[in-house]
């Protein structure tokens, strides 16, 4: 009897941990995204001026 439940357990516990582990990989494969997104729309001027506030309050460089 103490065995099946031990077996049963170790089942439960291998398939929450799957389900974890799917999901940390998710979180992180989605913050990769966003971040090089995120940087690649940076690039742009137009876009740049709009979303990076340091942008504005540096002001315009002489030249």
């Amino acid at each position: 009897m103490e065995q099946s439940e031990d077996f049963a357990y170790e089942q439960r516990f291998a398939r929450f941990s799957g389900r974890v582990e799917k999901m940390l990989m998710a979180i992180i494969v989605g913050g990769f995204i966003l971040l090089f997104l995120s940087q690649f729309l940076l690039s742009f001027d137009s876009f740049r001026h709009l979303f990076a506030v340091t942008v504005r309050l540096e002001g315009v460089a002489s030249q």
